[in-house]
């Protein structure tokens, strides 16, 4: 047991620990390629200061010890600094010019500690090892049973789906498109929580042929649950009751990826078209058609959200901080691929510029998926105006640090948030008209599209509520009403053009939890 009691592991568990550690704790948010390069950052830095401590200090202990200490201030900066900044009693110490001195003070305090005691720290190697295995024992764990209870519950939601029960006649079929404009909500919301009036947009898709339910409501104030819902064509009580499925992350993931309306269709012939996005678990990526950006790689151009909290939970907030005057993030656009479009190549931040592209992408090709062969049912996911909000009312980037801040992708302050949302509204919606509006030309049969918000703008009011909801349905509109929530949109769409047999459900929002109506032209 000499390996255990003297040698330094512990410099290697604590280099592994804080990255895997904010893995496991937002792994329904991570795909597990985005970890890589920051793993490979990660353990050369560690390494080069191991050798660069090592050549000062000529003795393996004072080597690890110190580095250990340097390793454990640099990780845990980011979060201090976060944890000070959103502190009402201690805001006054979220700020780099107090944190810094602090940290200075502390590494030369603990260097000298370690120098002076580094005898008696040998016996604690033992302790220390142990400890640093248990943290990354207990991180693995976390993480292995994520994946594995997701593992188990897509097969659970697989056996408990039927096969298709459609009676379609399978000649002619029409594409099937399912738009969501994440946190787009209703015009009289928009016109009374923001000032802001959608009417132009609403006239607009009811001169394209659209039907806008001018009541609509989600069935959940949040995305995983709305989409689930939506895609599912059921509450999500009656969903778990069904599949077996606990409704957390691993149940969201399942339910989304392997919903009844993709299964229904595809047993009629369907091809899955979809698209990457920021958030794998909004991703279809067993679709027959998926189109992104490039995949995580070492020499990606981008920086992906995982990425972007990673280091920001380090000192390498820092970096961040003073990136406006230095442009650190220049060295990501020296190797910019010809992927990057010509709105974010002036974009400094490298995940932002990653959304901006994103979304472009899907924009540009939702219009061209006609093109593809045969009936399709095709899921795009579109986080505007959702934030970061970043595009201004014609598309322009907004340049303003306080629509995204100088070191967080969010707004600085809710006068700021509002606006940038209003942006996003004015942006999308001159966007996706010409969208539809091509799709629909382009189209080989008359299409069926659902373009719908999963929820309201976020911040406590009403509106959170409410949703844009619009539909393209060939054959009229007769079974289509007011107050539809998206629960109910597929269960019409599927009864009437493909012969399925789904009663309608009682509209309610957070399974009637949320307060009756409160906006006065929808009150019943």
């Amino acid at each position: 047991m000499k390996w255990l009691k003297r040698v330094p592991w512990f410099y290697i568990f604590f280099t592994i620990f804080p990255l895997l550690y904010l893995w496991a704790a937002n792994a329904a948010e991570v795909d597990p390629s985005v970890v890589v390069r920051p793993y490979l950052f990660t353990l050369a830095g560690s390494a080069l200061l191991y050798l660069a401590l090592y050549l000062i200090f000529r003795q393996t202990d004072k080597a690890a010890w110190i580095g250990t200490l340097i390793l454990l201030l640099f990780f845990s900066y980011g979060h201090i600094y976060d944890l000070f900044r959103h502190s009402s009693a201690l805001s006054g110490l979220g700020r780099h010019r107090v944190l810094i001195p602090v940290y200075i003070v502390a590494l030369g305090l603990g260097i000298w500690g370690i120098l002076s005691r580094v005898r008696k720290l040998e016996k604690f190697t033992q302790w220390l090892n142990i400890v640093g295995a248990l943290v990354i024992i207990t991180s693995a764990l976390q993480l292995g049973y994520f994946y594995i209870t997701t593992a188990s519950a897509a097969r659970r939601e697989a056996s408990a789906q039927t096969g298709s029960t459609l009676n379609a006649n399978r000649q002619n079929l029409p594409d099937v498109y399912f738009i969501v404009l994440d946190a787009y909500m209703r015009a009289d919301a928009l016109q009374q929580e923001m000032g802001y009036d959608n009417t132009a947009f609403i006239n607009k898709l009811d001169e394209s042929g659209f039907y806008v339910a001018r009541c609509s409501r989600p069935n959940y104030g949040y995305t995983r649950a709305s989409i689930a819902s939506a895609l599912n064509m059921n509450y999500l009580p009656a969903l778990e009751t069904k599949t077996g499925l606990a409704i957390d992350d691993n149940g969201f993931w399942a339910l989304i990826k392997d919903s009844e309306v993709r299964r229904q269709l595809q047993g009629i012939g369907y091809k899955t078209v979809s698209f990457r996005s920021e958030y794998p678990w909004l991703e279809l990526t067993d679709a027959d058609v998926f189109l992104g950006l490039d995949r995580p790689s070492i020499g990606s151009q981008y920086l992906y959200p995982f990425e972007n909290m990673y280091i920001r939970s380090t000192a390498a907030v820092l970096l961040v901080a003073a990136d406006s005057k230095l442009n650190i993030s220049a060295l990501f656009q020296a190797n910019a691929s010809q992927q990057t479009s010509a709105a974010s190549s002036s974009v400094a931040d490298p995940f932002l510029r990653f959304h901006i592209d994103l979304e472009l992408f899907t924009l540009e090709k939702l219009s061209e998926i006609p093109a593809i062969a045969g009936p399709k049912f095709v899921y795009a996911h579109i986080l505007i105006p959702h934030g970061p909000h970043v595009f201004g009312p014609n598309g322009e980037i907004l340049t303003d640090p306080g629509y995204t801040s100088n070191d967080s992708s969010v707004a600085t302050g809710s006068a700021y948030d509002r606006q940038g949302y209003i942006y996003g509204v004015q942006y999308i919606n001159q966007r996706i008209i010409p969208i539809l509006q091509a799709i629909i030309s382009e189209s080989k049969n008359p299409p069926i599209i659902v373009l719908e918000g999963d929820h309201g703008y976020q911040d406590n009011n009403p509106g959170q509520y409410t949703n844009l909801d619009a539909y393209y349905l060939p054959r009229g509109y007769a079974d289509l009403y007011p107050s539809i929530t998206p629960v109910n949109s597929f269960r019409i769409i599927l009864d009437q053009y493909f012969g399925a047999n789904y009663p309608l459900l009682p509209d309610v929002t957070d399974n009637g939890e949320v307060a009756p109506e409160t906006y006065p032209d929808c009150i019943p």
